[in-house]
């Protein structure tokens, strides 16, 4: 839900709400329910409710994989491709239910909102990482030539709005 993007100290409470036995037991037993209700109310759905169910269902299986894995939660595109296992269910989710809505001009406008608070938030990502080159390649380029001595470059970059610096981490 694009919560990557969210003010880091939203994003901070939040985190350390999930990560509390109060959050745990809201997020379980939220997804209880809904198996519940699904197994429950399954043979009274039409076939539309039961498709989007079943993209639902594959959602959570590729997100129930993920649990596991260690979750970057400082910068902005640590691990974001942890997103890539869920975003082909979710978004035929969000196709399914999006033409489930009975007028056209809604639907139109949900999904157009939908992709420009991506595309908005792609472009943004696109240009931090534009930034973060730029800084790299001026710190490469333009320190004077020092000859035989050696220099020492303090305090590198680390990440510019949450984008890694190339170069900056022991692996880069």
């Amino acid at each position: 839900f694009l919560g990557r993007f969210f003010p880091n100290d939203g994003k901070r409470d939040f985190y350390n709400f999930c990560d509390s036995s109060q959050g745990v037991m809201v997020f379980y037993g939220g997804v209880l329910l809904l198996i519940g209700f699904m197994i429950y109310k399954f043979r009274s759905l039409n076939a539309n409710a039961k498709v989007v169910l079943l993209f639902l269902v594959w959602t959570l299986t590729a997100l129930a994989l993920l649990v596991p894995l260690w979750f970057g939660d400082s910068l902005l595109v640590l691990f974001d491709r942890y997103t890539y296992f869920t975003a082909a269910f979710f978004y035929m989710l969000v196709a399914v239910s999006v033409s489930l809505i009975p007028m056209q001009y809604a639907r139109i406008l949900v999904i157009a909102v939908f992709a420009l608070a991506n595309l908005r938030f792609a472009v943004q990502v696109s240009r931090y990482w534009g930034k973060s080159e730029h800084t790299s390649t001026a710190l490469l380029h333009n320190l004077p030539a020092p000859g035989d001595k050696t220099v020492i470059l303090l305090n590198l970059p680390e990440s510019i709005h949450g984008i890694p610096m190339i170069g900056s981490q022991k692996e880069g």
